[in-house]
């Protein structure tokens, strides 16, 4: 007989664990259902649930902010989501395979990142880059993925740039996305917000 069977009361799903014993579902006996957990708090309990985030001030028409995420090169994905907003007519922008290099960087250290469980030493393999302002990337060659334009030169913060892609997007192994900001209007107040889980394809 198979070593996995189920013993009175209890259902195997899920096949086996990484000991090789059976994967019990858990029930809730108030009411016999399933105990299921969200994917992202799932990645959380297990220390593989990120986020970054940033607040600044785009004074000019002509400035702009960007930052490189980069993904490792392994099988380990990031399942990333994202939100970008302004106060006032603002682009924001994802773009695949950005031409940018690390030469553009203004650090040769990654900016930091936080673990979504406070109780995890775990540390994320993906890294996020400040770009040098001063860097020309008009002619970048990378693939837009997301864009909006969004905002109001009056009735700042009133009528605010928003732009949130809420459905995770796996993205690609070994490749920089570029998260642009720019502004049509003055003293814009700018938040990028960018989280994700790093997770092994079982494809």
């Amino acid at each position: 007989m198979s070593k996995y069977f189920t013993k009175a009361g209890q259902t195997v799903i899920g096949g086996i664990d990484p000991n090789d014993e059976p994967r019990f579902a858990k029930i809730v006996y108030q009411n016999r259902g399933l105990l299921t957990l969200d994917p992202i708090l799932a990645a959380t309990f297990q220390g593989k649930q990120f986020f970054f985030s940033d607040a600044f001030t785009l004074a000019a028409t002509s400035d702009h902010k960007d930052y490189v995420f980069q993904t490792p090169n392994s099988t380990k994905w990031a399942h990333l989501v994202w939100r970008g907003t302004g106060s006032a007519i603002t682009t924001f922008e994802v773009i695949e395979d950005t031409m940018l290099t690390t030469s553009d960087f203004t650090s040769t250290d990654s900016l930091t990142v936080f673990n979504n469980n406070r109780n995890s030493t775990a540390t994320a393999d993906c890294r996020i880059w400040p770009v040098d302002n001063t860097v020309d990337y008009s002619t970048d060659s990378g693939t837009t993925i997301f864009e909006i334009a969004s905002g109001a030169a009056t009735n700042q913060s009133r009528t605010p740039a928003s732009g949130t892609y809420a459905d995770e997007v796996f993205l690609k192994s070994n490749t920089m996305y570029r998260f642009s900001f720019s502004t049509a209007s003055a003293s814009n107040l700018c938040n990028i917000l960018l989280q994700w889980h790093e997770h092994t394809n079982e494809s």
